[in-house]
């Protein structure tokens, strides 16, 4: 019997992620529908790209989701619900 694949490896792993990510962050620099998503980042989108990239890692158990610690993504969107209802 063999292991069930994560959907980190499903999708391609950590090249395939860093494409989905880059892609998103592309679009909401080009496409003006996405423009109420980008003025809540960064002009620099350097360190988003990267956070994104770490949450959804660990979020589909990818690499990164060990060094985190157990739960950290259900904390990650917990915090971020509370920040966007505190706006």
């Amino acid at each position: 019997m063999s292991a069930q694949q994560t959907t980190y490896e499903l999708i391609g792993g950590a090249e395939k992620l860093r494409e989905l990510v880059d892609r998103f962050y592309d679009l909401m620099d080009l496409e003006e529908g996405y423009q109420g998503i980008r003025v809540m980042h960064p002009a620099d989108l350097s360190t988003s790209r990267e956070k994104l990239y770490m949450f959804l890692s660990g979020w589909m158990s990818g690499s990164d989701s060990s060094t985190r610690g157990p739960n950290w993504t259900d904390r990650w969107c917990i915090c971020c619900s509370a920040r966007s209802t505190a706006e």
